[in-house]
């Protein structure tokens, strides 16, 4: 994953490698989704946000989205409509389809918060 983007965040740009993890898109289930298509290079607190709901990507363009919640009170807001930094190898981009799958998993839909309860 570091080599595919370039030890980069995919989302900030951050090259602190220490900080650095790979985040599966779609739930590790073995040999098949363990590959760089299935997943992204994130800083740390960026990986938790995703795995929490709050920062996705929108599949059809690869842009970086936010929640509500986020998008109001947090440096994260300036995140929100950017472009993916995507890896060299057409083969290493994120998967649209896994990128569907979370966006659309019940999973997805329960982490987000709802805007009234913020």
């Amino acid at each position: 994953m570091l080599k595919a983007y370039k030890g980069s965040c995919a989302m900030t740009g951050c090259e602190l490698e220490p900080v650095l993890e790979a985040a599966h898109i779609h739930p590790y289930q073995g040999d098949k989704t363990d590959v760089i298509s299935n997943g992204l290079l994130l800083r740390a607190d960026i990986h938790t946000l995703f795995d929490l709901g709050l920062i996705w990507i929108e599949p059809t363009n690869l842009s970086i989205r936010i929640s509500e919640r986020l998008r109001k009170c947090s440096e994260y807001a300036s995140l929100d409509q950017t472009p993916l930094t995507l890896p060299e190898s057409v083969s290493d981009h994120p998967s649209q389809a896994a990128l569907e799958f979370r966006l659309n998993s019940k999973q997805m839909r329960q982490l987000e918060p709802k805007t009234e309860n913020l």
